[in-house]
């Protein structure tokens, strides 16, 4: 699809934000097709089981690629498309990759974009080996693959060593990761799936599937769109294991006759208690329930509907006597019944049901009985697996049920760096691209049905209107969003600590003075609470005993508001609230 002129102009590419066109193979992959020229690596096989038409390598508009930009696309149209079709496309390499040659890993890359999303199709590509492990199958080449009704089924899993790619219908939805091996004791072949596989990329974006395979290490990474979704060990990650055990149960071996792998029994000795009554039915009739008094006995609980009428067509001679359909009575609505009253039920104290003995240990029990161990005349081990493969070529397999899927940028490297900076200078920008696009249309919608709602009107629909606006604005502003909103939140932080933690209650400076001057019984003494209580004991006559009572109980009083005082003047606050408060404290014990 969009590919750089060169790898060397991948920075060159970034700076000016707009993916290539490419027209030549970049020198370090060893099988790359762009599908610009006017012809392509790619044939469509004629074999009967793929039946797919309209294939062509079309230019197609993305947002923000370049001109004339062209993507082989399968696609049938609208009403065609909606039965599944099977394509198979081909390109052999120019000659065969023997990864067994050097520490040099393999990197499977493609561009694949779904018209209409993934919903139930496939675009999985099958690299092919060199020497397919069936003698009497024919050989691969782009001439006999072409060939009508061609006696090459590439659908067999015989012709391909690596499978990568998406695949999502029903329950399925994975990238495909399937690795062959050969068996060096057996010499079969075999096939090993990634045990977890990623789900399929989303979308109608043009999706970037890429497999890095490790043959020195026996490493591997599964990406999708550039990120990293699995990686490991081949030798760990696939099932079944590459290696096989080194020891299996061995298929001979049989439980012997008189084993016992009951771990409990029965109790021999238990006998049915003789009160349990296994006839007791679970729920008894309610004897406390009473009827409700309003409780409507000589309604039904439906009735005709008045509302219907006999219908103008209606044949009594042909159709039978005309009954309107029934309906809830009205009158059982606002009663807690209609009709015959049923006693209600309620679980039966009784109740035990059957009755089973209770199990114990089984004294005969020997355990679970397993199989022995023999070794496995089938084991290898083979330290380096993915380095038996010699491949020859590359086909995609293609399943459409839903629209096209067009493919672009198919490349086959040992080289990591060269494919990385291949694709930041191609699928990167136009990924960023379309992602704008879909960006800004999804925008474009939202402010449209925001704008209808406020041409509606109401409080309502006013208020979804701004909030739509201020949801826009944070999305499209989100750093500035974050920063406003830190500010505001250390502003009211700061703003609460530096608050007084009580109001300032102090004294005013003259009063203060002068409640220094007088002490705590002069007639300054906090308005002159101390004088007023002397001339209320005065008043009342010496000889009163209760009255002496209250005057010492004031004393102590006016020792502890010294204290505190003095306290408050240390303090230097909440000395005038204390002594307004006192002042009516004393009032009211005078009187």
């Amino acid at each position: 699809m969009l590919a750089a002129v060169a790898l060397g102009r991948a920075e060159e590419a970034a700076e000016a934000a707009k993916p290539l066109l490419a027209d030549a193979t970049p020198e370090s992959f060893v099988f790359f097709e762009g599908f610009q020229g006017e012809t392509h690596a790619f044939v469509r096989t004629g074999h009967s089981a793929y039946g797919g038409k309209n294939v062509s390598a079309a230019p197609h508009s993305v947002a923000g690629g370049p001109e004339g930009d062209k993507m082989l696309t399968l696609f049938e149209g609208a009403a065609e498309a909606q039965h599944p079709l099977k394509y198979g496309m081909v390109a052999m390499f120019d000659k065969a990759l023997d990864l067994s040659e050097g520490d040099e890993p393999l990197v499977l890359q493609y561009e694949h974009r779904p018209q209409n999303g993934m919903v139930c199709d496939g675009g999985y590509a099958k690299v092919l080996l060199a020497d397919p492990d069936a003698g009497n199958i024919p050989m691969v080449t782009s001439a006999s693959v072409s060939q009508a009704n061609s006696g090459v089924d590439i659908s067999k899993p015989e012709y391909y060593g690596v499978m990568f790619g998406p695949d999502k219908c029903g329950m399925t939805n994975k990238v495909h990761f399937i690795m062959r091996h050969k068996s060096p004791k057996t010499g079969k072949w075999s096939e090993h799936h990634l045990k977890s596989p990623p789900p399929v990329a989303e979308g109608t974006n043009t999706a970037l599937y890429t497999l890095v395979l490790r043959p020195a290490d026996n490493t591997f990474e599964v990406r999708v769109n550039g990120e990293v979704k699995r990686q490991g060990s081949i030798l760990e990650e696939l099932e079944p294991p590459i290696n096989p055990p080194k020891e299996i149960d061995d298929p001979t071996d049989s439980k012997p006759a008189d084993w016992v792998d009951d771990a409990k029994i029965k109790d021999p000795e238990a006998s049915k208690p003789d009160d349990w009554d296994e006839d007791a039915p679970p729920t008894i009739p309610d004897e406390e329930a009473v009827k409700p008094a309003a409780w409507l006995d000589d309604e039904e609980p439906m009735v005709p509907d008045p509302t219907q009428t006999v219908p103008e067509e209606w044949d009594e001679e042909e159709d039978g006597e005309w009954q309107a359909p029934f309906v809830p009575n009205p009158k059982c609505e606002a009663a807690p019944g209609c009709g015959k009253w049923i006693r209600p039920t309620k679980k039966n104290p009784a109740y035990k049901g059957k009755w089973v003995a209770p199990l114990i240990d089984n004294p005969a029990y020997k355990g679970e009985w397993k199989p022995r161990r023999i070794e496995n005349p089938a084991y290898f081990l083979d330290e380096h697996p993915a380095r038996k493969l010699v491949l020859s070529g590359l086909m995609f397999e293609v399943m459409i049920n839903t629209g096209g899927i067009a493919f672009d940028n198919v490349l086959v490297s040992q080289d990591e760096a060269s494919s990385s900076a291949f694709t930041a200078a191609t699928w990167a920008i136009e990924n960023a691209d379309q992602t704008a696009a879909a960006k800004e249309e999804r925008l474009r919608i939202a402010r449209e049905a925001r704008l209808k709602l406020l041409e509606e009107g109401g409080l309502w629909n006013t208020a979804q209107y701004y909030f739509g606006e201020l949801s826009e604005f944070v999305e499209s502003h989100l750093v500035l969003s974050v920063v406003v909103a830190s500010l505001v939140i250390v502003a009211s932080t700061v703003y609460c600590f530096t608050l007084p933690t009580e109001p300032d209650l102090a004294m005013p400076e003259g009063e203060y003075d002068e409640y220094e001057e007088d002490g705590p019984t002069g007639t300054a003494h906090v308005g002159g609470r101390a004088a007023g209580r002397q001339v209320q004991a005065a008043g009342v006559g010496d000889s009163d005993a209760d009255d002496d009572d209250e005057e010492e109980e004031a004393a102590v009083e006016d020792e502890a508001e010294a204290e505190d005082e003095a306290e408050d003047e240390a303090e230097g606050t909440g000395v005038r609230a204390r002594a307004g408060a006192r002042k009516d404290e004393e009032e009211e014990t005078a009187e």
